[in-house]
């Protein structure tokens, strides 16, 4: 048997390992997700009296804000009309373009810096485990104090830091840890701004409506990715994601502001400031509902 034969068959027998160990993960969380996670927050489990009293309270004013669980036209048309949709979409967009395109070549990045195949599978997983433990983290600290765009900002300025660190001539074991800082905001960025976009629409139709409309725009991103990442050492494809990442900062703040001129136009209306001129006043456009920035 040749060489190359015996080379191929190694790396088959791999591929099916891998297959194996996370279909294996996929099923043993499958079963302690339909065991273990509680259908009704109030009677969980592992919370206490005091917590169990604290979850039906914000059940009771969740119900104040989501409306009626009959589908509505209206509630969509809402979510159109809403710029914030459209902003988030934007971001969502443009980050997705370092999402696609990082995790899509991540081992071929890794391969130009002179590694072979198997030890470019290997430093993936650092990587990986780093994007991991800084995604939980943001996001952990994130609703801890109720903010979403400054922690999506501290993301974002790791992967710029990360791919400049790609395009310019430094040493590979530099580059390689620019790809640890790309990491933080290839993953962090997306979750964080879907979940900012969620906090911030109410009621439940109204909500659907904006996640489908930010995430149909946000996926066109992969078609982007596919013409960037062309060949090694993809300067086009760094490049064209670093410009996307400083793009997406700019428009975070712009939306940044924007919801903020929202909550401070329901403050002066509910203290009789201002009238209250508005066509939706309902959900998340209620006086009372301030959003999270």
């Amino acid at each position: 048997m040749s060489h190359a034969c015996s080379l191929f068959i190694h790396r088959l027998t791999v591929l099916r390992w891998v297959y194996i160990i996370e279909g294996i993960f996929s099923v043993l969380v499958a079963v302690l997700v339909w065991f273990g996670l509680p259908t009704d927050p109030s009677n969980a489990y592992f919370l206490n009296d005091h917590d169990k009293h604290l979850m039906q309270i914000r059940a009771h004013q969740r119900a104040a804000y989501m409306g009626s669980e009959e589908f509505s036209w209206e509630e969509v048309k809402n979510a159109f009309r809403d710029p914030k949709v459209y902003l988030s979409a934007a971001i969502q967009f443009l980050q997705d373009i370092l999402l696609y395109g990082f995790s899509t070549f991540l081992p071929s990045i890794i391969q130009s810096f002179h590694k072979t195949s198997l030890q470019t599978q290997y430093l993936t997983i650092p990587v990986y485990l780093v994007a991991a433990a800084a995604f939980m983290a943001l996001a952990f600290f994130s609703d801890r104090f109720l903010i979403r765009s400054p922690f999506l900002l501290f993301a974002n300025m790791f992967g710029i830091v990360g791919y400049v660190l790609l395009l310019v001539d430094v040493s590979n074991a530099v580059k390689f840890f620019g790809c640890f800082l790309c990491s933080i905001a290839v993953y962090t960025g997306p979750g964080l701004n879907i979940a900012w976009l969620n906090v911030n629409m109410a009621p439940q139709y109204r909500r659907a409506t904006a996640i489908g409309v930010q995430q149909s725009i946000a996926n066109t991103a992969g078609i982007v990715a596919g013409q960037i990442y062309r060949k090694s050492p993809y300067v086009l494809g760094n490049g064209f994601s670093l410009g996307a990442i400083c793009l997406s900062q700019v428009i975070i703040i712009i939306k940044y502001f924007y919801i903020r001129r929202c909550n401070e136009e329901k403050r002066r209306i509910a203290i009789g400031q201002k009238e209250d001129t508005r066509k939706v006043t309902s959900g998340d456009q209620a006086v009372d509902f301030m959003y999270h920035l």
